[in-house]
């Protein structure tokens, strides 16, 4: 904190050598007590220089992944699935190889005739699903064969 000084003060300063002398050392000793405190707020003003930027560019990542999870939500729909689903795993990818081995050979080509033309489809048509969080679980499988839930449950 400045504090003026007084008239006498000034007076002194401008006629007395020794108390200018004096009163400069415990002036310095005063800046140099204070440099610590006084770097650590020029530190902390550096590094929030650009709130504004910061801020702009979380909103715009924070839209993106909204946006994103909406889009995949609706391809969701769009394939008649009303349970969220988790990425594809591999014990899922091996469980299903498993069944396409043991299936029927007449099963398995209208199947990978079907998933072909589908693949095709669902390429053409929506971007395909990214969502770390959608996996068809034992629970979604469960849940496939009754009654339709609203997605994002």
């Amino acid at each position: 904190m400045i504090v003026p000084l007084g008239d006498e003060v000034k007076a002194k300063l401008a006629t007395d050598p020794l108390f200018r002398l004096e009163h400069e050392a415990a002036d310095k000793q005063a800046a140099q007590a204070k440099k610590g405190r006084l770097e650590q707020l020029l530190q902390m003003q550096e590094d929030r220089a650009d709130t504004w930027a910061m801020s702009c560019e979380m909103r715009s990542t924070l839209r993106a992944k909204k946006k994103e999870a909406k889009a995949e939500e609706e391809y969701c729909r769009s394939k008649g699935i009303w349970v969220p689903l988790l990425p594809e795993a591999p014990e899922d990818v091996t469980a299903a190889k498993l069944a396409m081995a043991n299936a029927e050979p007449e099963v398995r080509a209208a199947y990978e005739t079907r998933t072909a033309a589908q693949s095709e489809a669902a390429q053409a048509v929506a971007p395909p699903v990214t969502d770390p969080h959608l996996h068809l679980s034992e629970v979604g499988r469960a849940l496939l064969g009754h009654a339709p839930a609203p997605c994002g449950l």
